[in-house]
């Protein structure tokens, strides 16, 4: 079970599913948490690049969160559009 969408056909909400299928055939909620959440942090956590303390970033565009160009901070590659002022 995974939410890839990168190969073939994929469901980005096969995740969710799983997730209410396991509470209507009786799993509680900390065994959903347990395999949805936690063991795959603990796994991804071992390479020791995992973090999950990020700060919140504000509107940049129009009131959407998306990041659009490149950061204002480093050069754009050639072809590459301008960033917005």
């Amino acid at each position: 079970m995974n939410s890839a969408a990168d190969w073939g056909r994929s469901d980005p909400l096969k995740t969710r599913k799983v997730a209410d299928l396991m509470l209507a055939e009786g799993f509680t909620e900390d065994d959903v948490d347990l395999v949805l959440w936690r063991n795959p942090v603990a796994f991804y956590g071992l390479s020791g690049r995992l973090n999950l303390d990020v700060d919140a970033t504000g509107a940049t565009h129009e009131g959407n969160s998306v990041l659009r160009g490149a950061p204002k901070d480093e050069p754009r590659s050639a072809g590459a559009p301008a960033t917005e002022a």
